[in-house]
């Protein structure tokens, strides 16, 4: 997430918080939930103090945002999602992971090393038991309970996030709309941040 929030850093305070056992953050004993890492996120939002804030996730994020909205919606005033994950009604677990390297074939070459070496640094086991839990996690059950605007990003070349399962999520959610980001895959927060800040600035602004 660093070049969108370089990006997005000239407009607003940002704030980039590693999920513990990831990027530079502690390694935590067990491998967190994606209720878990919600809860984390709240925790860290109310040690700094942060009360209420626009919220950005990518992939696995997005699905930690959900659940952040739906059990503390007083700390979200707007979200993006940014390539949400689909839910295992949508995909299976080899499925996605089928997709996922045919749209790592569509990223910026560079992406590709450093996200290994993030998996490297990870862990294996963190990895895949992390992937257990986000590829069954099922989205779509609380996309209704998310009250606060929010802003559907798919690249128009991620494979991943199938464009039907985007339009779903818009759907579901009271307050939300979808926008398709063309030439760009899956990991855009990377590869084309000042596109994606782009797409969304009008969104942020809103507010």
């Amino acid at each position: 997430m660093a070049p969108l929030a370089r990006c997005l850093a000239r407009d607003f305070q940002v704030s980039a918080p590693d999920l513990p056992g990831f990027g530079r953050s502690g390694d935590p004993s067990g491998v967190l939930t994606l209720p878990g890492m919600a809860d984390v996120l709240a925790a860290w939002m109310d040690a700094t103090g942060i009360r209420r804030a626009i919220l950005v996730g990518n992939s696995l994020g997005c699905e930690v945002l959900v659940e952040l909205a739906l059990h503390r919606p007083d700390l979200v005033e707007r979200l993006v999602l940014q390539g949400p994950t689909p839910d295992p009604e949508h995909a299976s677990a080899l499925r996605q992971v089928a997709l996922f390297l045919l749209t790592s074939l569509l990223e910026r070459p560079s992406l590709v090393p450093l996200a290994l070496a993030e998996y490297a640094r990870t862990g294996l086991w963190r990895y895949a038991r992390t992937f257990h839990h986000m590829s069954r996690y099922r989205m779509a059950a609380g996309l209704p309970g998310v009250a606060a605007p929010s802003l559907i990003v798919v690249g128009g070349r991620d494979y991943l996030v199938p464009r039907d399962w985007a339009r779903r999520i818009a759907r579901l959610m009271p307050e939300a709309r979808l926008v398709i980001v063309p030439h760009a895959a899956h990991g855009m927060n990377y590869s084309h941040p000042e596109e994606l800040r782009n797409a969304i600035l009008p969104f942020l602004l809103e507010g």
